[in-house]
């Protein structure tokens, strides 16, 4: 069995289905929908941005958020440029959070909101891992 890696099976479906929706998401409005071309420049992105902040093979990030769209985005991003996605969940406590980026090493963390954010704030500044 040939093995393919999930980012190139990805390119090759936003190559594929372009403006058909690859991604939904529940608002307040009801559904809503990503494409397949999009979500692409999005991913892209993503990667583009870590490599400008130094990411480089094998370095660790976090994304700690709610399940939304943007979560399998930057996960995808992360993978495209060979890094390693660490998951925190979207309720842990920024002392939960704090173990995490040290046991993993993480050096980039994707908040997916506010409140996740002001978590992570609370120990940014001291944190060796931690740049972004």
């Amino acid at each position: 069995m040939a093995y393919t890696h999930l980012t190139k099976m990805i390119l090759e479906q936003i190559e594929k289905y372009n403006d058909k929706p690859a991604l939904y998401s529940k608002n307040n409005a009801g559904w809503s929908s990503i494409s397949w071309k999009e979500m692409g420049v999005q991913i892209e992105a993503v990667s583009k941005a870590l490599l400008r902040f130094g990411f480089d093979t094998q370095d660790r990030a976090a994304i700690f958020s709610q399940n939304k769209p943007q979560w399998s985005i930057a996960d995808y991003g992360i993978m495209g440029v060979r890094g390693i996605t660490t998951t925190v969940y979207a309720t842990n406590s920024a002392a939960e959070v704090e173990y995490i980026v040290n046991d993993a090493e993480v050096s980039i963390l994707f908040a997916g909101g506010q409140e996740q954010y002001d978590k992570v704030m609370t120990f940014f500044s001291s944190n060796k891992f931690l740049k972004k």
